[in-house]
């Protein structure tokens, strides 16, 4: 049997089957009425080659934050090209 996934909070998200009650503001920016903020997710891989000094420091500034190494790194980039 196949399983009914109509409750499901991610679906109704991404399908837009439910309207938005509120007017979302993301960092100043009032999401106008009628659209929809859609989260962008991370499926894009990359890989790169660090020297172990660099793994063990990112390693450690990582877990002194709370994150993980990924997480850490996504933020520090996210934070460096928002500089421009």
């Amino acid at each position: 049997m196949a399983k009914n996934f109509t409750k499901n909070p991610t679906e109704l998200y991404l399908t837009g089957s439910e309207s938005v009650k509120e007017t979302p503001v993301i960092e100043g920016f009032v999401v106008p009425e009628g659209y929809k903020l859609v989260k962008e997710s991370k499926t894009q891989r990359m890989q790169l080659l660090v020297t172990p000094t660099l793994y063990g420091k990112l390693k450690a500034a990582a877990k002194e934050s709370g994150e993980t190494i990924n997480g850490f790194c996504n933020r520090i980039f996210e934070e460096y090209l928002k500089k421009d």
